[in-house]
């Protein structure tokens, strides 16, 4: 099978999948005894100076509005139509604002400490599992893994609220929220292209702010990368050692090669399963950072899906829903089309 077809292929499931998560998580929404449209209103009976006839007449226009007097069936039919055919994910009922642009202006935010934390995550990852593969059942074995099984333990949020504390506030090394430092700005300002902040301030040569925001990114990438980092690290030992039993591995020692050299084709070999779980833990970290944002005041998506699941905004729940569903879809694909190229042993065919 070809990359086109499978790709094809992939994406048409994809639309299934996101079809039965919408489909559960508006049921289970609906559940709940919440009057959206009182929500949406403000509840406007709620206020002595609205006319009784004059709050009945909002709620019932707000109800028009979200199609919240038809049946659940055609509620859920109109939100799919707007989804798939106008790409529209409805109004949020906190902020009166369409869902798609709250989404797309915070999401750089998000994925910006993503993108870090994953780096981070994987190169130290990697390079420990390596490391205790290679010295394994010795000292140095026995603490990679210490620090492998403390990174999978720590709760993000746990250490997240460490790391604020004793490098931020105790010691003053690091920012404790925000992007970048506000003082600094108003005297190097920048503009805002992409969203991601270390691109925009590198793009425009404003080296001051770039700086500003790299060290705004160390504390909560490194909070983000923990869980992430131990995954990873005990995945890339347990898959070295794996490979470094193979016949494949035994001839190369026998016909002299350098260690340093059969460790780099053992590890090439040993990647894959490594690969699957770092884009399994790019996607998880997109929900793992609602308790980093919250914490570090970063303003991104995570924030964002935080107020909305206290005031319980079934509109913007549902647009995350979709976002975070098309992140795990898209993640994995790529992953298993990378592995395809990295491993010849593995077809596209037996992926799919």
């Amino acid at each position: 099978m070809n990359i086109r077809d499978y790709i094809i292929r992939r994406l048409i499931f994809t639309i299934f999948i996101i079809i039965g998560i919408t489909l559960i998580t508006f049921i289970l929404m609906h559940a709940l005894p919440v009057d959206l449209a009182a929500m949406y209103a403000g509840n406007p009976r709620d206020n002595p100076a609205t006319e009784v006839n004059e709050a009945e007449m909002m709620l019932k226009a707000a109800r028009e509005k979200f199609g919240l007097d038809k049946p659940l069936w055609v509620q859920y039919g109109y939100y799919l139509y707007n989804l798939f055919l106008k790409f529209d994910m409805g109004i949020s009922m906190r902020t009166h604002k369409p869902v798609g642009e709250e989404i797309i202006n915070r999401l750089p935010a998000t994925l910006e400490l993503i993108f870090v934390s994953i780096v981070i995550a994987f190169v130290a990852g990697v390079a420990v599992g390596v490391i205790s593969a290679k010295k394994q059942n010795k000292f140095t074995d026995h603490i990679m893994r210490i620090i492998s099984i403390s990174g999978v333990s720590l709760p993000a949020f746990w250490l997240a609220i460490l790391l604020q504390f004793i490098f931020g506030s105790w010691m003053g090394w690091f920012p404790i929220s925000g992007r970048y430092d506000p003082q600094l700005f108003h005297q190097y300002p920048f503009h805002t292209i992409t969203g991601f902040y270390l691109i925009d301030t590198l793009v425009q040569g404003n080296f001051k702010m770039f700086g500003d925001v790299a060290w705004h990114l160390i504390l909560p990438s490194i909070a983000m990368a923990s869980y992430p980092f131990g995954a990873i690290a005990r995945m890339t030992r347990a898959t070295l050692l794996e490979v470094m039993d193979e016949q494949y591995i035994y001839s190369a020692r026998a016909m002299g090669l350098p260690k340093r050299l059969i460790t780099k084709y053992a590890l090439k070999n040993a990647l894959g399963p490594t690969l699957t779980i770092t884009g399994l833990n790019f996607a998880y970290m997109l929900t793992g950072a609602f308790y980093v944002e919250w914490i570090f005041g970063w303003g991104g998506i995570g924030w964002f899906a935080g107020m909305a699941l206290l005031n319980l905004d079934y509109t913007v729940i549902m647009g995350m829903v979709v976002v975070v569903s098309l992140f795990y879809v898209i993640v994995n694909l790529i992953v298993d089309i990378i592995q395809v190229y990295i491993d010849p042993r593995i077809t596209l065919g037996e992926k799919a």
